[in-house]
């Protein structure tokens, strides 16, 4: 793999054209331009992804994923965002409910 990076951890792999694990452990990046910053057994394995946080797993292209789980979240749709957290917020930083948004709001 051209450009592929571990900057540290334990057990970690980046087998994808310029993928990058940062540190963590048991985390692999195997698409091509994938990302896993660190956490615990993340895997980024669609080109232009990235998982973040301990057991998520970004397939699709073009996908971010983040959250903490004790069982692996699965996010297998290309061109998909999610957070799988408790509380979501917008403009604030201590959100009170599902999704908080402070501000204004487009809805079309």
């Amino acid at each position: 793999s051209d450009y592929a990076t571990v900057g540290g951890g334990n057990g970690n792999t980046a087998s994808g054209d310029y993928s990058f694990v940062g540190g963590g452990s048991s985390n692999s990046a195997q698409g091509d331009y994938s990302a896993v910053f660190g956490g615990q057994n993340n895997a980024a394995f669609g080109d232009h992804s990235f998982a973040g946080g301990r057991n998520m797993a970004a397939l699709g292209a073009r996908t971010f994923i983040w959250g903490h789980d004790d069982t692996v979240r699965t996010a297998s749709r290309s061109d998909t965002f999610i957070i799988m957290s408790q509380k979501v917020g917008f403009g604030t930083l201590a959100p009170e409910a599902k999704l908080h948004v402070k501000g204004n709001v487009l809805i079309e």
